[in-house]
């Protein structure tokens, strides 16, 4: 088990910090050597292989370290996937096409959507049209899901992009052979893109999540970086994240932000989690440990994926809440709404903390 860093001083302030923990550790004993293409339904975060073994789901209540679970076996080199009610869209880079099934069928069965496309990487929908990336095309081109046999239509030039993101009527585009991430108009029947964030080397991951823009790239050869930008701002400025712990995962990362938790994915088979603007009362908080707990949000108990020695809860004042640890469960039901620290000592004496949020 990795040693853990930890600087618990009591402040009672809005501090923006992140650590790294392995949401799901390397798997590929499975046979996947990477996990990317990222979609939440329901609490579930759904991915891609290349292994061509298909869809897989995690539970983002559940415990870190779970199993995925097989959703569907199919699909080839997937890159991204995006939810249209219970109907999952799927790139598949490799054979240059879009496919699509529907999870509300018993049996889904996949569907080609579109064929003959370049590098099919990124995918949103706004009105009724998928806008699609295509990396070695370079543009980025749309169809319209109301039409039996959609024909695509090339919307904007670009420079190798990859993920994009849908935010308000404009469109993000990382575009990773450029080095900077740009945005066009979605109503602008002739868009030209705009660039947001220049000279960042290979973005691939990004996402917008509560007008806030996530994204990462490598500042040399082999580091990559988490970053922010404050979309409402009227002249936003790149703000590096605490990404301590964060692991080259080589190119084809995906991000997505639910619950206050940054989620990465790439290659070497694992997903990574990071806990972004959380407020709290600890200075520093960095670990590498996959001891977690589960469920979070909790009501009655929580309990741990792992064997540990004591269990410590704070609220955000640091103020100790009594509890007891049995049969690695603690109970919780006395707790009032709201968040709390948890401090956790393994069986190795390794101590780690999480975020409770009491329900």
């Amino acid at each position: 088990m990795k040693k853990l860093l930890f600087v618990f001083t009591l402040l009672s302030s809005l501090v923006a910090f992140s650590q790294a923990q392995f949401f799901m550790p390397h798997y590929s004993n499975t046979g996947g050597s990477y996990a990317t293409g990222f979609a939440v339904k329901d609490n579930f975060l759904y991915f891609g292989c290349n292994d061509g073994l298909g869809i897989r789901k995690i539970n983002l209540n559940g415990s870190p370290g779970q199993t995925p679970v097989v959703v569907f076996t199919g699909g080839t080199n997937v890159q991204d996937l995006v939810f249209n009610g219970n109907e999952l869209y799927i790139s598949e880079f490799g054979l240059g096409k879009i496919s699509k099934i529907d999870l509300s069928l018993p049996n889904p069965v996949m569907v080609d959507v579109i064929s003959g496309l370049m590098a099919p990487t990124g995918m949103q929908i706004y009105n009724n049209y998928l806008y699609i990336s295509e990396a070695y095309n370079y543009c980025v081109s749309r169809i319209n899901l109301n039409q039996t046999n959609p024909v695509k239509e090339v919307v904007v030039a670009a420079n190798g992009p990859w993920q994009i993101q849908v935010y308000g009527d404009e469109l993000y585009v990382a575009e990773t052979y450029g080095n900077k991430i740009s945005k066009f108009n979605l109503l602008d029947p002739t868009p030209t893109l705009v660039p947001v964030v220049q000279q960042i080397s290979y973005p691939y991951g990004m996402c917008i999540k509560d007008n806030i823009l996530y994204y990462d790239y490598f500042i040399s050869t082999n580091v990559p970086k988490l970053s922010k930008i404050d979309l409402t701002s009227p002249s936003p400025i790149s703000e590096a994240i605490n990404s301590t712990g964060i692991e080259n995962i080589s190119v084809y990362s995906s991000l997505v932000v639910h619950n206050n938790f940054i989620y990465r994915g790439g290659a070497l088979a694992s997903i990574q989690r990071f806990i972004i603007n959380t407020l709290s009362n600890s200075g520093e908080l960095i670990y590498e440990n996959n001891v977690g707990f589960y469920p979070n949000p909790a009501t009655n108990q929580i309990t741990f994926n792992e064997s540990v020695k004591s269990v410590v809860v704070y609220t955000l004042e640091g103020k100790l809440i009594p509890t007891q640890l049995d049969n690695n469960t603690v109970d919780v039901s006395h707790l009032s709404s709201g968040m709390y620290i948890v401090q956790i000592t393994d069986e190795n004496d390794d101590s780690m903390t999480q975020k409770l949020i009491k329900e």
